[in-house]
């Protein structure tokens, strides 16, 4: 369709825009059902009914996802935009994430704090996991742990060393 037609559609027909996010966000959902290491972990049949249970956030440029310090809401999957991680107080940005990506894993998993702020650059869609949500598919899918531990290391970086 051509793009002047469209947005000619979106202006006369309000729900025309309604339904193209809608199959726009499941789009990228079933995108990281079928390729994030994550849904990976669970047998194809229970991959879609773990998404579920996942809510979607579409997230203003400069929000604050979460704050270094505190625990995290939940596990984090980025659908689409970007992250970027902030020393606390937006000292440094040490990392950026993008698509796939996951936020809030080390810490779910340690029972810690999270170390580093996340804010969203740009518009954002992500997906949230609560944390007794993802306390319960954790319990049921054990071996879980050890592809979040992976997940985390590659999104949020290699656990700081303590000197003691």
């Amino acid at each position: 369709i051509d793009r002047r037609v469209l947005w000619q559609l979106i202006e006369n027909e309000s729900t025309v825009l309604q339904i193209l996010i809608r199959f726009l966000r499941a789009r990228l959902i079933d995108r990281q059902i079928r390729t994030n290491l994550f849904f990976a972990a669970f047998a194809h049949a229970e991959r879609e009914a773990v998404a579920r249970q996942f809510r979607i956030l579409e997230v203003k440029d400069g929000t604050r996802i979460v704050s270094a310090g505190k625990p995290p809401e939940g596990l984090f999957v980025v659908l689409s935009g970007r992250l970027e991680l902030w020393t606390s107080g937006r000292g440094k940005c040490v990392r950026e994430l993008g698509s796939g990506d996951v936020l809030g894993a080390r810490a779910l998993l340690e029972g810690s704090m999270t170390t580093l702020d996340a804010v969203a650059c740009g518009k954002c869609w992500i997906v949230v996991l609560g944390e007794g949500r993802f306390r319960r598919i954790l319990e049921a899918n054990p071996r879980l742990d050890r592809v979040l531990r992976q997940l985390s290391r590659k999104s949020e970086g290699a656990p700081a060393v303590s000197a003691s």
